[in-house]
């Protein structure tokens, strides 16, 4: 399973908190279950990249396979040659 995530329109201002760790609750659980290949995080505005690259870091690092990008066309790029290299 890939997953591609567009945040480009999340709001990132700390009232969201409580939504975000309810997400990411929920994504544990799936992980769990159904561990993706990839995740390819879209986040073009400034302050949404540093936040998906510190949720990124916080969940494993470049060893949970996920990857955040400031284009679409790019993450979709790193997910295709993610799908290529599983075989």
């Amino acid at each position: 399973m890939m997953i591609l995530v567009e945040a480009a329109a999340l709001d990132t201002l700390p009232n969201v908190d409580r939504e975000r760790a309810g997400r990411k609750r929920a994504d544990d659980r799936t992980r769990l279950k159904y561990p993706p290949l990839a995740i390819a995080i879209v986040a073009p505005d400034p302050r949404t990249f540093e936040d998906a690259s510190q949720s990124r870091a916080h969940q494993g690092g470049s060893g949970s396979n996920r990857r955040v990008f400031r284009s679409r066309e790019a993450a979709l790029t790193w997910l295709d040659e993610q799908r290529r290299s599983a075989g």
